[in-house]
């Protein structure tokens, strides 16, 4: 069990390592706007799923 907790531990400070010495790069992420009506419309029912499960929780 020792063993291989040691040959583990040194895979993975090699997998580091090496993953360590790759060139840095710049990421860039664009995310879509989510238009208005329909970020409203799952607003509201997300909001009255809430209060439908807290009504049906205290009756």
């Amino acid at each position: 069990m020792r063993v291989s907790g040691v040959l583990a531990s040194l895979v993975l400070a090699t997998s580091l390592a090496s993953f360590a010495a790759l060139p840095a790069r710049a990421v860039s992420i664009s995310i879509a706007p989510v238009p208005l009506p329909a970020g409203g419309l799952l607003l509201l029912a997300a909001l009255g799923g809430v209060a439908l499960i807290r009504r049906r929780r205290k009756g």
